[in-house]
């Protein structure tokens, strides 16, 4: 933005640096509060086991599980989250094909052909 005289005004620069500065601090401050009191790690285990499990399955197991964590797939990657605001973990498990449904406080996984 341009002051009366036709120069850049150094305010709206200063602001536009103290923004961005203060959005990356708080993604800091986030990523670490979740390491902090281990929720990010609890995710990444959860999503490591549930993958070991499925590989080790044979096809037509059904899997039941009783979690407060959501258990979602995309693609091939199982994804943990606390909440359904949560980004969550997302670990690649491309070894089985498996459904997973949650139904009431259950989320089941149901282990198919495999995909290799």
């Amino acid at each position: 933005m341009k002051n009366k005289r036709g120069g850049d005004n150094p305010l709206w620069k200063t602001l536009l640096a103290i923004i961005v500065g203060l959005g990356f601090l708080v993604g800091i401050v986030v990523y670490l509060m979740s390491m902090g009191n281990g929720e990010l790690v609890i995710k990444e285990i959860t999503a490591k086991q549930l993958c070991v499990i499925i590989t080790g399955a044979e096809n037509g197991t059904v899997v039941n599980i009783t979690s407060k964590l959501i258990i979602e797939k995309n693609g091939q990657d199982i994804i943990v989250k606390k909440s359904a605001v949560d980004f969550g973990y997302a670990y690649s498990c491309n070894t089985k094909n498996f459904e997973i449904k949650k139904e009431d406080a259950n989320t089941i996984i149901k282990i198919g052909e495999s995909n290799v």
